[in-house]
């Protein structure tokens, strides 16, 4: 009798659980054929933060040595012909910049300036025509009316999406590695207008919690997935005023967010323990951290850690009236990821394609163009590659 009790317990915890989420379906076959991916343009060099589409041509941002006392900004046209250069000063004056990278960086909606919160938390602006630099201020996470308990530069990664002068990012709680809090924010152009619409919680998967206590006995794991686990990973509809986030990679689930706070939860009905991984690849990625690592780091055994299989879901993106959610099916051969794709507003399956995605898990998404970065080795040197995309609806 008992053991009859704890079953049906069982059984109506999980019918209360699934009660919670909408279900979505995905995977079933159909191929989805209403997007138009083409290539524009490959550039390789040497160690590059970003590089980013504006106005028929690309800018990129070289690091010019290791200690990073200087980068080059360099402009080439959609030919790869490299058309104008200038090497400027990492630090904090006026005309310098410190550390940008692809998670706290925009362009403005005319073309006219990038925009990024560099390492050293000064709100920047490029101009894209004569490569100047120009500080618009100085950023705090004291927030007037929110107090301190938000922060711009954290311990994971964010997106950044940007329409109509108005920008939607996360900030972490400075209290993140306690409980785990961020929250979405949306501003007008200088912080005018600051305001957050909620806030989200990113678990830490269990095997984390293992690799950390391994630290104590001499044993450092290297984790493929790492940044990605860590990334606040969003997608803006700003037409109905909706944000789609993944709320932790090794589920499959997503939430939504509406500008209001008023929330959903979504399971995806995919079978992700059939993914397989490429024990290459990731032995590939575990050398190149290990040539890299911190002369801290050199007494630690470096364990390459290889999972059964990848994590479920791997990106997100609103384009148009369409949800495309990356997954972490992949053809490992060709570089690209399943991706399923719903219409919204109401979230119905349309189908799946492969969409290019890079072995260093980082994309970029500007207007109709988005952007890949691929760790590359050539002899014993590593380089950085980023391929430039444009995808439009049929």
């Amino acid at each position: 009798m008992k053991k009859f009790a704890f079953i049906t317990f069982v059984i109506l915890s999980l019918i209360s659980c699934d009660k919670n989420f909408e279900k979505l379906e995905g995977g079933r076959g159909e191929k989805f054929e209403n997007f138009e991916i083409n290539e524009v343009l490959k550039i390789k060099l040497y160690y590059c933060r970003w590089c980013l589409p504006v106005s028929g041509f690309v800018i990129c941002n070289e690091v010019m040595d290791s200690s990073e006392k200087e980068y080059k900004f360099i402009v080439f046209n959609q030919n790869g012909k490299i058309v104008k250069e200038r090497v400027v000063s990492s630090g904090n004056g006026p005309d310098e910049i410190s550390a940008t990278q692809y998670d706290t960086i925009w362009v403005s909606e005319n073309g006219r300036e990038i925009l990024c919160i560099d390492a050293n938390g000064y709100l920047k602006a490029i101009n894209t025509g004569n490569l100047r630099i120009t500080t618009i201020s100085k950023l705090s996470n004291a927030i007037k009316n929110y107090g301190s308990r938000y922060t711009f530069q954290g311990i994971s990664r964010t997106s950044i999406e940007n329409k109509n002068n108005e920008v939607i990012t996360a900030f972490e709680s400075t209290g993140f590695w306690e409980n785990n809090k961020y929250y979405f924010v949306r501003w007008k152009d200088n912080f005018e207008n600051f305001r957050i619409i909620g806030e989200a919680k990113k678990e830490k998967p269990e095997f984390v919690q293992f690799f950390l206590s391994q630290l104590h006995r001499g044993k450092d794991y290297i984790d493929y997935y790492n940044s990605l686990r860590l990334a606040r990973i969003f997608s803006v509809d700003w037409e109905r005023g909706i944000i789609y986030h993944i709320p932790q990679i090794e589920k499959p689930e997503i939430e939504s967010i509406d500008f209001k706070g008023k929330r959903k939860k979504y399971k995806i009905n995919i079978n992700f323990k059939r993914f397989k991984v490429d024990k290459n690849e990731f032995e590939f990625y575990c050398d190149w951290v290990n040539s890299e690592r911190h002369p801290i780091f050199k007494n630690l055994k470096a364990i390459c850690y290889i999972p059964p299989y990848p994590p479920p879901l791997q990106g997100i993106k609103v384009i148009g009236d369409y949800l495309i959610l990356i997954t972490g099916k992949r053809d490992w051969e060709n570089g690209k990821n399943e991706a399923l794709v719903y219409r919204l507003p109401y979230l119905k399956y349309e189908g799946s394609f492969y969409i290019p995605f890079p072995n260093f898990l980082r994309t970029k998404w500007v207007g109709e163009y988005f952007i890949t970065y691929n760790l590359i080795k050539e002899g014993s040197d590593y380089y950085s590659l980023h391929t430039i995309y444009r995808i439009k609806v049929r």
